[in-house]
């Protein structure tokens, strides 16, 4: 758990100020880990922050913290001279960057794009430790950006922790490509093991029931008698009166059924590469033995086994 903000008290120079936050009008002063000074009008983080809110409603909060030692006067944050007044600032345990990211949301100045899912949980640390509400529904509304699709599981993730409906759903529909427990020759394996574990209990079941559930549906739909009548009956027979031998498509349905274990989004069954399996080309030419026609229709199945694909759960 992240410590408190820390008020010290000590001389600082304009060289330490982050050029962007360096109002003199301003009556509050944020330091990062890093010892950059941000300094912001203490009305604007009364408003955005909630724990700011509190933090400068008292009347000499330092005195109720710990660490309120004032740095040795061969800080680089007291400037060359170390000669300025003494002056209050807040000290945030989180680096320079995430700081500078929410101050520049809280402040309505031009942020760069988001460029990795590391920068992202960086500035939503800062806000979820400052209590910003704001700033967190700008990132729930940036979620849906590209960048942040290629890890679907850690979407997942942030989205339930703070409860965020419509992010849950739209990472767990693209957690479906993945195989929540790959093989051990599986390059993601660690990767995805490592965020799994990272979610809240509560979260990764829903996930895993969500994965589960499809392909449970899928077998259900490709074992139906009413979908796949002739392929699914124990015995039936040939309009010639010989008796059909259903071991392909058995076959076939197996195979159909590891692959949306594998793959629950039916991506792979949908795909054309699905009749370039051998489980698919024993099926589509099996024969009568007695009259020779063709046990099954390649294109009617096709159609059938796409249906049970598309009629799948979508939401977790």
């Amino acid at each position: 758990m992240s410590r408190p903000p820390v008020a010290i008290n000590f001389p600082v120079s304009q060289q330490t100020f982050h050029p962007k936050f360096n109002d003199e009008t301003a009556d509050t002063i944020l330091s990062s880990n890093q010892g950059t000074l941000f300094r912001m009008h203490s009305v604007t983080l009364k408003t955005a922050s909630g724990l700011l809110r509190l933090f400068l409603s008292q009347n000499e909060p330092s005195r109720t913290l710990t660490d309120t030692l004032p740095p040795s006067s061969n800080d680089p944050r007291l400037g060359s001279s170390g000669s300025d007044s003494p002056t209050d600032v807040i000290s945030l345990p989180f680096n320079d960057a995430p700081i500078e990211r929410v101050l520049f949301i809280l402040s309505a100045q031009p942020t760069e794009p988001w460029v990795s899912f590391e920068e992202l949980e960086a500035a939503v640390d800062v806000m979820d430790y400052l209590d910003t509400p704001g700033p967190l529904a700008f990132v729930r509304a940036s979620c849906f950006m590209p960048v942040f699709a290629l890890e679907p599981v850690r979407l997942y993730g942030l989205g339930a922790k703070f409860g965020w409906g419509e992010v849950i759903t739209y990472a767990a529909r693209l957690t479906l490509t993945f195989n929540l427990f790959p093989s051990s020759d599986d390059d993601n394996k660690n990767k995805i093991e490592e965020q799994l574990t990272r979610l809240p209990s509560s979260a990764l079941y829903r996930l895993l029931k969500f994965h589960r559930r499809r392909r449970d549906t899928f077998r259900e739909s490709v074992y139906s008698m009413e979908t796949f009548g002739v392929g699914n009956a124990v015995h039936i027979n040939c309009p010639c009166g010989t008796e059909v031998n259903n071991s392909f498509w058995r076959e076939l349905r197996s195979r159909l059924v590891w692959e949306i274990d594998q793959n629950p989004s039916g991506e792979t069954i949908l795909a054309p590469e699905v009749m370039e399996m051998e489980e698919s080309k024993r099926c589509w030419k099996a024969k009568c033995t007695g009259c020779g026609s063709l046990y099954y229709n390649m294109a009617e199945t096709l159609k059938n086994i796409r249906g049970c694909v598309e009629l799948l759960p979508k939401d977790p």
